[in-house]
């Protein structure tokens, strides 16, 4: 392993916190989906969560890693685990400006009506970022 690969996960595990493996950080960092297909306790690491409670499915999420988050998702992701801050994966992929993603999470039955710790929902977020696609798609499901 290169130095700078051996630094880069170090940092990764400051940033992210413990309980997510190195090898899981990096693997979503680099969008390995070999990976994860090879694990046995996959279902546990799409839970594991870091020090900020943001599960593998969360970090893939926010780093825009469709095809990880979709397999997360299909091997028993929790879709509306939350954070310290009571942030769903709906919620970061709000911030993220990813409609893709957001309608993948939709696909899996993410909750839409879930609150953070001030009391905003997905579609609060969104009304933040300013995205009008957003906006308009997530208040669509909200009138369903």
């Amino acid at each position: 392993m290169s130095r700078v690969f051996i630094v880069t996960l170090l940092l990764q595990l400051l940033l992210y916190g413990q309980d997510i493996t190195d090898a899981t950080i990096a693997s979503i960092k680099n969008a390995d989906l070999d990976y994860f297909k090879k694990c046995n306790n996959i279902q546990e690491i799409a839970n594991s969560k870091n020090k900020n409670g943001k599960s593998a499915l969360m970090l893939a999420v926010w780093q825009n890693k469709k095809q990880i988050a979709e397999f997360l998702l299909q091997n028993g992701a929790d879709i509306n685990a939350r954070d310290k801050d009571g942030k769903s994966a709906l919620m970061l992929a709000v911030w993220q400006e990813n409609l893709e993603i957001i309608k993948l999470l939709i696909k899996y039955k993410a909750d839409t009506t879930i609150k953070e710790k001030d009391g905003l929902q997905a579609v609060d977020l969104a009304q933040l970022t300013g995205n009008g696609e957003i906006i308009d798609y997530l208040e669509s499901l909200n009138k369903k």
